[in-house]
């Protein structure tokens, strides 16, 4: 009945991000329903699995529960509207002030628009410009 478990490791709960599993959920609804699966897929792999890999151990626990208690979804936005999904080219930065983070950008398309209540930012560190003089 939490199709997305799967992707959840298990000490929050989860399945434990067994690929075979995430795979396995993403088949069947692939038989069933093409957009059944985009939204898993889109879930799984691109939400649930890099959140549990990178994401803040401090929020983990309290979006993997949303995830299985109140069926929440997770989002990317990774395309712009100048480089599409060209991340080599990507021009939204951040920027750490203290414990928290400043983007500035702009995104052109998410995955799962209106419909996910967590989402990852993609994002390039901004570096400071140095001067170099050639002599």
């Amino acid at each position: 009945m939490r199709p997305l478990s799967v992707a959840i490791p298990e000490h929050h709960g989860g399945r434990g991000l067994h690929v075979k599993e995430c795979l396995g959920v993403l088949a069947a609804a692939s038989y069933e329903s093409l957009s059944l699966s985009l939204i898993f897929g889109i879930n799984i792999a691109l939400f649930l699995e890099p959140f549990a890999k990178y994401g803040n151990t401090l929020l983990q626990e309290k979006v993997f529960h949303q995830f299985l208690e109140n069926k929440a979804m997770g989002g990317l936005m990774i395309t712009e509207q100048a480089y599409g999904s060209d991340a080599l080219n990507m021009r939204t930065s951040y920027q750490q002030d203290g414990d928290k983070y400043r983007i500035n950008g702009e995104k052109h398309w998410q995955g799962l628009t209106g419909a996910a209540d967590f989402w990852l930012v993609t994002a390039r560190k901004k570096m400071r410009m140095v001067n170099l003089y050639v002599i």
